[in-house]
């Protein structure tokens, strides 16, 4: 029997249960400087009788930890690292509902990939967190749906406007949106204003400044007896020669009213203006009439002043007179 036991234990034959027995065997065996295995109980040991110095490396294995020996009360604090997890060890399942939360997580560590589709929405937003830098490339206006004034903080400012278009105008502007004195005239473009965009009786003299409606301004014929105030066209607003004959109404001018002393002059009567019908009766008295007046000139004097005659022919002329005048005859032959 000696023999047979020294020849085993030289041998290493038998299938690999055996084996495995045997490494086993040899692994806890008692010697003189250890004991047996299991030869100390946990119940022979005194609470934190056996500290890490005690423990050799390694020396506690996965077999050697009953199932549920090992909870969270067990692990100190920071104990297990990063290093100490093995890749993919740590899914879902693995962490409490919870447990992670923002500073668990260290800065920039959820890119993009990290978020599935639609998880981020308004809800998950802090108030003010998104700036002009989150936005990339700017909000085009598909991203706008009822843009109100709740929406806007503060007001929009004149920098931040960089052009409006009639297509962002939704009905026009009113009137009561317009503050006053805003709409200056480097705000309007060039024939922007026509006259179908103006109300009746809106422009009135008040609206216009001082000779801001110059005579390149008014349309022909356009200030009509109804649009011209009383007394509004004096002396200074006629330039010379414009009032002719054909801008004067037939009776139009009074002699008794609308014509001042002095103001007709010889320079202004043309040849021929003033004929029989224009004089009233007796209006030519003899200061009037100038001396040397050719007696052509004068037809149907008699019994006035005597009468006078030219009779002869030829080149026989004499000249008459009888009555009040002294009498005289001239006869001229040549």
């Amino acid at each position: 029997m000696a023999t047979r036991r020294r020849s085993r234990r030289k041998s290493i034959s038998g299938n690999l249960t055996d084996v495995q027995k045997r490494i086993r065997y040899l692994e806890t065996r008692p010697a003189a400087g250890r004991l047996a295995s299991k030869a100390v109980a946990t119940r022979n040991l005194a609470l934190r009788a056996v500290d890490e110095e005690v423990v050799a490396d390694n020396a506690i294995v996965r077999r050697s930890i009953a199932n549920a020996a090992v909870g969270t009360a067990e692990i100190e604090q920071d104990s297990i690292t990063n290093d100490l997890l093995a890749t993919n060890s740590v899914n879902a399942d693995s962490i409490a509902p919870g447990a992670v939360g923002t500073g668990e997580l260290a800065n920039d560590s959820v890119t993009n990939d990290k978020i599935a589709t639609d998880a981020v929405n308004s809800d998950s937003i802090l108030a003010g967190s998104v700036g002009n830098t989150e936005l990339g490339g700017g909000i085009t206006d598909d991203k706008i749906s009822g843009m109100s004034s709740s929406k806007l903080i503060g007001q929009i400012q004149n920098d931040q406007i960089a052009g409006i278009e009639g297509s962002k105008i939704i009905g026009g502007v009113q009137g009561s949106l317009i503050v006053d004195g805003t709409i200056t005239g480097d705000k309007i473009a060039a024939t922007t204003i026509t006259g179908d965009k103006i109300a009746s009786s809106t422009i009135t003299g008040d609206k216009l400044a001082l000779e801001t409606v110059t005579s390149i301004r008014l349309a022909s014929k356009a200030a009509a007896i109804g649009k011209v105030g009383d007394f509004a066209v004096g002396e200074g607003q006629i330039a010379a020669s414009a009032v002719t004959g054909t801008k004067i109404a037939q009776n139009a001018v009074q002699g008794n009213f609308h014509i001042n002393a002095g103001s007709i002059l010889t320079a202004q009567i043309g040849n021929g203006q003033v004929t029989s019908d224009k004089l009233a009766v007796a209006a030519v008295t003899d200061i009037r009439v100038a001396t040397g007046i050719s007696p052509t000139k004068i037809t149907g004097l008699s019994n006035v002043l005597g009468t006078a005659s030219v009779s002869g022919t030829g080149i026989s002329r004499t000249f008459s007179t009888s009555g009040n005048f002294r009498s005289l005859d001239i006869t001229i032959n040549a």
